[in-house]
């Protein structure tokens, strides 16, 4: 397939490697072997509660039991810190990466939880549509979306939904709620 490929330098099972991402595929390629890519979307402020903790380490133990191994977030708000706690705790165990996704390549935010930063290719975007555009290249580069969204409205909220008219597979903590994921995931022309 022929895609553009974004470079990214990072740590790979305790070396330095090149990770290329290739657009319009799923999988990202390092030393030969395929990945399977998870981001998060959630509300920033998304209640820090035991229910939703206890959800994402059981919810991001089944991805990497399927396969997993390479995680984006964006780092912002209280659940992205979650799953960045709960991927700190598996790793222990697990061979799998954390990858901070920054919007701005000037603004400092604590990777403390994270392997690795990432900036995409957003030097062109002004910077009104940084996190989104982020959002979207998490999205794109991702298998499945890991979330906790709850209404219709806001920035998680547009991730999801484009993460549903990309047709990515979607995990969301509130996805029982009636219609939630339909007007979520419906395809808004």
């Amino acid at each position: 397939m022929i895609g553009t490929v974004f470079i990214i330098i990072g740590k790979w099972y305790g070396r330095l490697v090149p990770v290329a991402v290739l657009l319009n595929t799923f999988f990202v390629e390092s030393d030969g072997r395929n990945t399977m890519v998870v981001c998060f979307c959630g509300h920033a402020d998304t209640p820090d509660n035991v229910l939703i903790r206890a959800w994402l380490d059981t919810t991001i133990r089944a991805q990497v039991e399927r396969g997993a191994d390479l995680f984006y977030s964006g780092g912002y708000g209280s659940f992205d810190r979650m799953a960045a706690k709960a991927l700190w705790a598996i790793k222990q165990h697990s061979r799998i990466e954390s990858v901070l996704v920054v919007p701005y390549i000037d603004r400092k935010m604590d990777a403390s939880l994270y392997d690795e930063t990432c900036y995409p290719p957003l030097e062109s975007v002004p910077r009104r549509y940084a996190i989104l555009r982020r959002n979207q290249w998490m999205v794109d580069h991702s298998d499945i979306v890991i979330a906790c969204v709850n209404h219709d409205w806001g920035g998680a909220a547009s991730m999801l939904s484009y993460a549903g008219r990309r047709k990515k597979e979607i995990i969301n903590y509130f996805g029982q709620r009636e219609g939630i994921n339909n007007a979520l995931s419906r395809d808004k022309q």
